[in-house]
C-alpha cells in the first residue's frame, strides 16, 4: 500500500498527486487554525452572556463576551434605539 502511494508521486500522475498533497496541507493548516481560534482563543461562557441579555443589560453582556465575535455583535446591536436599527447595525 505504501509502495503504491510512493510510486504515484513518480508516475504519470505525479503533478496531480503534488497538487492533492498541497491542498491537503492547506486544509489541515486551516483546520488547525480554526480549532485553535474557536476552542482556545474565543472562549465564551454562554450562560453569563445570555443572563445579561435577558435582563436587557447589553454592556455587561458585551464585556462578558470579550474578544469573541459575539461581543462585537452585542455592542453593535445594544446601542440601537429599536429592533430594526439593531438588525441593521449587526
Amino acid at each position: 500500500m505504501v509502495e503504491a502511494l510512493i510510486e504515484s508521486f513518480a508516475g504519470p500522475g505525479a503533478a496531480f498527486m503534488y497538487v492533492i498533497t498541497a491542498v491537503l496541507a492547506l486544509g489541515l493548516a486551516v483546520g488547525i487554525e480554526r480549532a485553535w481560534l474557536f476552542w482556545l482563543r474565543w472562549r465564551l461562557d454562554v450562560a453569563i452572556v445570555t443572563g445579561h441579555l435577558t435582563s436587557q443589560s447589553y454592556g455587561p453582556a458585551a464585556d462578558a463576551a470579550g474578544a469573541h465575535p459575539a461581543g462585537r455583535l452585542i455592542r453593535a446591536g445594544g446601542g440601537a434605539p429599536d429592533a430594526d436599527a439593531a438588525w441593521d447595525a449587526m
